[in-house]
């Protein structure tokens, strides 16, 4: 603006008016996608979210406050002190012809992207979940060595157990009557596939025939660690590693025997938390995907004022989500670098399909909205669609690429880390953002946008008159 013979506080505005526009809605997408995150109250999840979201609102307070005020001050001053770097003010058209070349034929182009994304994808249909162990650590950590030693050496002593924790109704229990009714259910996990032993006094209501003071040593100190009044911890041996599907299944098994008893009994350990966070995830993923897609199309036809664009805009993010995912599952469960990388293949950890779900889209829809508003400014002054779109992809080329090198440089760096959790999201970020940088801008929303014409900018009439006024 200030190029153009425009006076300082004349810039700024016009700034405010288009930029600073494009900077609110394109941070609160960001927010919204984390703030999703919250609905995950089971699990560690929101506090990540917390963060993420305060950063984000810092931000945007600064962009539309702190930054005018600056720059009002500053003035002409902005341009001071350049760095001569080569090529560094000549202006090339690169977005806009490339964008033109992809919508002469948009289709050629348009049908190759969106396999390629379905394909990148496509492995996460087969993704398996756990909530991670020790074999999330590298192989030549000295903390796993010295933990694969134990198991090796003394498999007795690293046997897996599931705690049973059994809660008395009456405040002052009658021991051999809690026994009778505990023993039917120490038979039935006894008997379940997968079980080495369940050994506890109040298994056996006979040992109530006399007293503690009598028992074997060994019984008594069962007794006096693992009963207090209110409650008694029964430990089950099992053959299965936390983890696995079996002890899953196994946990399942438990909790139904353990429904036939008058008492309260709750199955613990990490078995237990891993079934119980599955559930809570696949229960609440919906409604947190639900409220992200309605409340980012609601924002996106806030700016544009169209129907249609918000809609392609969240499908085009959820494919370039939607193949991070499926590079993540190649890399980290089916083992694709896995000496590269120092890792263990294993199952993706349950937090990660939902944390990177909320930063991956709300960055990628951070530079869809960038872009979208460049594109609908160019709409309003030309009423060309095909200028629009090259237009608007050409004025927010550049910006979108540096922001998406410095994401893709930040991100990648998270790979080279040792624990498996950080590797995977640095990896499923870094391939989101650079998908969506790429594929998506560069081909399949110019061919899109190409292929649907004026239709991209249709609303109904009474969005259209309530969005003006």
């Amino acid at each position: 603006e200030l190029d153009g013979g425009a006076e300082v506080e004349d810039a700024i505005a016009k700034m405010m008016e288009t930029a600073g526009k494009a900077v609110l809605f394109s941070g609160a997408t960001v927010a919204i996608s984390l703030c999703s995150l919250f609905y995950f109250t089971a699990t560690h999840i929101p506090s990540m979210a917390m963060g993420g979201s305060l950063a984000v609102a810092a931000s945007l307070i600064y962009c539309l406050t702190v930054l005018p005020a600056m720059l009002s001050y500053i003035g002409p001053k902005i341009d001071s002190l350049k760095v001569p770097l080569p090529g560094a003010n000549t202006k090339t058209q690169f977005w806009e012809k490339f964008s033109t070349t992809v919508m002469k034929r948009p289709i050629s182009w348009l049908v190759p992207a969106m396999v390629l994304l379905l394909l990148l994808g496509s492995p996460f249909l087969r993704a398996e979940l756990n909530a991670g162990g020790i074999e999330a650590l590298p192989p030549d950590l000295e903390s796993r060595i010295g933990y694969e030693v134990l198991v090796d050496e003394f498999p007795a002593y690293t046997a897996s157990t599931i705690p049973l924790v059994v809660v008395f109704d009456n405040e002052q229990p009658v021991w051999k009557t809690i026994a009778e009714d505990l023993e039917s259910v120490c038979e039935g996990i006894r008997a379940t596939t997968g079980v080495i032993s369940i050994e506890h006094p109040l298994c056996y209501p006979s040992l109530f025939d006399t007293s503690i003071e009598e028992w074997p040593e060994e019984t008594q100190s069962t007794w006096y660690t693992t009963v207090s009044e209110s409650v008694a911890m029964i430990n089950v041996a099992t053959e299965y590693s936390s983890g696995t599907e079996d002890a899953e299944q196994l946990v399942a098994d438990m909790r139904e025997h353990t429904t036939t008893s008058s008492n309260e009994i709750l199955v613990g350990g990490w078995t237990s938390y891993e079934v119980d966070i599955k559930q809570h995830l696949s229960e609440r993923i919906p409604a947190v995907l639900a409220f992200v897609i309605i409340v980012t199309m609601i924002l996106i036809w806030m700016q544009v004022h169209s129907v249609i664009v918000p809609i392609k805009a969240v499908l085009m993010n959820v494919l370039s989500v939607s193949a991070s995912f499926g590079l993540v599952v190649l890399v980290f469960q089916d083992g694709l670098l896995a000496e590269t990388l120092n890792f263990t293949p294993q199952p993706l950890d349950l937090i990660v399909p939902p944390l990177v779900f909320g930063i991956a889209f709300g960055l990628s829809m951070d530079y869809e909205v960038l872009m979208l508003s460049r594109i609908h400014e160019a709409w309003l002054e030309t009423g060309d669609n095909t200028r629009a779109v090259a237009e608007g992809l050409q004025a927010s080329g550049s910006l979108i690429t540096g922001a998406a090198a410095i994401m893709i440089a930040v991100f990648s760096g998270f790979i080279f880390a040792d624990v498996l959790i950080i590797k995977s999201m640095g990896l499923a970020l870094a391939a989101a953002v650079f998908i969506d940088a790429t594929i998506v801008r560069a081909i399949v929303v110019p061919s899109a946008m190409r292929l649907m014409g004026r239709f991209n900018w249709w609303a109904p009439s009474f969005l259209s008159s309530s969005s003006k006024q």
